[in-house]
């Protein structure tokens, strides 16, 4: 496999190096001039970099279509015959890249999962990630790709994207990995104890942990550097969430309290919640109509969530509710308890589908919905993972083989992957293929 080079200008540095650890962390090797030689035998190193790159990327913004470096740059591109994929960052698209497709990113976002895709593919690797959309089966051995953690891990999240995994362990440190490639982007460390919850931003941008050490942190995902710190809570955070529109996260935890912090400056709403004991799940639709909090009173509240108002409470559950999550197609809510059943209600009118789906044989922690919305995964104390069908409430598939309670598990936006996070050292964080 050869490299990507990326052309720029040195006023969008900063960009560029989150751009290396993203195209790293999908498993690229990635090479650009960030030494600020001059002369002829460091213009020849440029050139013969050029000249042996898989791929040409070049970040437009108005100081790089004014630099007569990068403009040279492209040239020898040109003239080597190199595949050339534009960035637009900021400004207007290059007069001569106007007729070629380019990437928009907004806000110094990351380029999507087609670009790096595309980028994958012109590098020689035969696979195709941001188009595999499998129809859902079981089978009894599935591929995996064990993640590597110095301890067990107590929270899991996939990237908007589908590239990466983050999660949560319980000694405190917070992992990234390539979800292709099972290489670690980055560690970030600062909670002082175990990480409960994880949550990305819509962009992928932003990661937010919370904590046994009652804080709320934010983190730019991509270079691995702490944001802020939100501190409020008064016992453990157990579990958070990005409002749609990115601009506020929600937090709650043992102290019965749902906080909404403002992601740019910190400030903090704190809300009235009509539950009586710990609140230990929290989820957002992905249309940003509604929130659902999950209490260990054993109910479900749904929220307004642009008014951020409890509209209805369900209850079913004999035993306190760990975890909720949302059906990407917004019809349905599921809801997974402490007494060994996941139960799922419709949005439309909030009745239950009369579905509860029984198998697991001790306290069930986590639940997730597949991105067709047809399948649900849950994790429990019993150190399984099962597989549901929605439609038939039948159990597909269970994986057995953990040495330890359950304590998250996440579908892949993108594809049938299925990330799981195990509170044991042995496959503590493992993502399944649970395609054909």
């Amino acid at each position: 496999m050869g490299h990507v080079f990326i052309s720029y200008c040195h006023a969008d540095t900063a960009y560029v190096r989150g751009l290396d650890l993203h195209l790293t962390g999908s498993g690229l090797h990635v090479w650009y001039d960030d030494e600020l030689q001059h002369g002829d035998a460091w213009r020849k190193v440029v050139e013969q970099q050029i000249d042996a790159c898989d791929a040409f990327v070049v970040v437009m913004t108005p100081a790089a279509g004014q630099s007569e470096w990068v403009g040279r740059e492209i040239d020898r591109a040109v003239a080597a015959g190199r595949p050339i994929r534009p960035i637009l960052l900021e400004g207007a698209a290059f007069p001569r890249f106007t007729d070629v497709h380019y990437e928009t990113v907004h806000n110094a976002s990351m380029p999507g999962r087609r670009f790096l895709a595309d980028l994958r593919r012109l590098a020689g690797y035969d696979d195709a990630l941001a188009d595999q959309v499998r129809p859902p089966a079981g089978r009894a051995q599935v591929p995996t790709r064990d993640l590597e953690t110095a301890g067990g891990a107590s929270s899991v999240v996939f990237s908007p994207d589908g590239f990466h995994v983050a999660a949560g362990t319980v000694d405190g440190p917070v992992h990234i990995w390539n979800a292709l490639t099972g290489a670690t982007v980055q560690r970030l460390a600062g909670h002082g104890g175990l990480v409960s919850t994880v949550a990305y931003r819509g962009d992928g941008r932003v990661l937010a942990t919370g904590g046994w050490d009652a804080t709320v942190r934010l983190w730019d995902s991509f270079t691995g550097k702490p944001i802020r710190t939100l501190e409020g809570h008064t016992q453990d955070v157990n579990a958070l969430a990005f409002t749609a529109d990115g601009t506020r996260i929600v937090s709650a935890g043992e102290d019965t309290l749902l906080r909404v912090w403002d992601v740019a400056t910190g400030q903090r709403e704190d809300l009235v919640v009509p539950h009586s004991e710990a609140i230990l799940g929290l989820a957002t639709d992905p249309a940003g109509r509604y929130l659902a909090t999950a209490s260990a009173d054993r109910s479900v509240v749904l929220w307004d969530a642009r008014q951020l108002r409890p509209v209805a409470m369900f209850t079913g559950h004999t035993d306190g509710v760990a975890a909720v999550a949302f059906s990407p197609d917004g019809g349905c809510l599921a809801a997974a308890g402490r007494d060994r059943t996941i139960r799922l209600w419709r949005l439309t009118d909030g009745s239950s589908t009369g579905q509860v789906l029984v198998g697991h044989t001790d306290k069930v922690w986590t639940v997730a919905f597949s991105h067709d919305s047809r399948h649900i995964a849950s994790g429990a104390d019993d150190r399984t993972v099962r597989v549901w069908d929605v439609a038939t409430g039948r159990l597909v598939n269970t994986f057995a083989d953990y040495g330890g309670q359950i304590w998250g598990v996440v579908f892949s936006p993108a594809t049938w992957w299925l990330a799981v996070a195990c509170g044991s050292r042995e496959r503590a964080a493992r993502i399944l293929d649970l395609g054909p």
